[in-house]
């Protein structure tokens, strides 16, 4: 099973990997200044529990987008 079928990739060390999430039909998903602050909320959630250094990123209304390193190898998710 490979990543887009939702099973455990393999990510290889020494390289970012840009991250990207669209809403559906690239639709409007961050209108106010709340919907941003509950988004970095939720990321901070998910970094607290998953480690992950985000080097880059940027919040758009319409998605969201960031650069991640990966220091040795290992699964998607792992700290580096």
């Amino acid at each position: 099973m490979d990543g887009a079928e939702g099973g455990r990739r393999f990510t290889p060390g020494g390289y970012s990997y840009h991250v990207c999430n669209r809403g559906s039909r690239r639709g409007v998903v961050l209108e106010t200044y709340e919907d941003y602050a509950a988004f970095c909320a939720l990321v901070g959630d998910a970094r607290r529990k998953n480690p992950m250094r985000m080097v880059a990123y940027s919040f758009r209304e319409t998605h969201f987008t960031g650069a991640a390193p990966r220091g040795g190898g290992g699964t998607a998710g792992q700290p580096s």
